[in-house]
């Protein structure tokens, strides 16, 4: 079933102004992203936030470098790699963290 706030349009977008179009960044940050956050009580912030967050649960869970990689369209793995290294660090502090309660 389709949303009733859904409209065709040529390019096939998500997200279409009155004229089809796609949204800037900004307009839809302010049209579609901060009401949604703000409907669901969330905190309100930009979309790097929430890719940068989506990168961060991803490494957490243990997902591989170059899937994660992939999943942000990074050309390099040490792109990946410069961006989210202290994330990969955390986890790593945690797993140390998580063995010693066996060794202690």
């Amino acid at each position: 079933m389709k949303s009733k706030r859904y409209r065709e349009n040529p390019l096939g977008v998500l997200f279409a102004n009155n004229r089809l179009r796609p949204y800037s960044d900004g307009k839809l940050r302010e049209k579609k992203l901060h009401p949604l956050l703000k409907s669901l009580g969330m905190k309100v912030v930009g979309f790097h936030a929430i890719r940068h967050g989506v990168a961060s649960e991803l490494i957490n869970s243990g997902t591989p470098i170059t899937a994660v990689r992939d999943q942000m369209r990074h050309s390099d793995v040490r792109v990946t790699l410069q961006i989210y290294g202290h994330v990969i660090g955390d986890t790593q502090r945690k797993a140390v963290e998580g063995l010693s309660r066996f060794v202690a």
